[in-house]
């Protein structure tokens, strides 16, 4: 779960209404608020934020999801799903949480 201090360290925010296909790598905390689609390549935090929404392969230390995320999933400390969120692919981590109220089709490996 994020904590306050976490959040302070946010470097970046894809608002609602920003589109991005690519490559993506950072640093730190980043939010997405909007569309992505590509590659995402981090240790930091990545938040999906509710109306957000991810395509694609994702590779990050920690993943917040109440948007919608479809794709390869991979977090080397943990995954939290919380509602409303939506994700369909496949998601590997040694600590994954879905809250009740989020929608989840897909597979789970706690193997990185």
């Amino acid at each position: 779960m994020i904590t306050k201090q976490d959040s302070a360290v946010t470097i970046g925010y894809l608002q609602s209404g920003t589109e991005f296909e690519g490559t993506l790598t950072f640093d730190g905390t980043l939010k997405i608020g909007g569309t992505f689609r590509g590659e995402i390549h981090s240790d930091g935090i990545l938040i999906v934020d509710e109306g957000g929404s991810v395509q694609g392969d994702v590779q990050v230390g920690e993943l917040v999801l109440r948007g919608k995320v479809e794709g390869t999933v991979r977090a080397a400390r943990r995954v939290s799903m919380l509602a409303p969120g939506f994700f369909k692919g496949s998601v590997s981590s040694p600590n994954l949480k879905i809250e009740e109220g989020v929608s989840f089709e897909g597979t789970t490996s706690t193997v990185f």
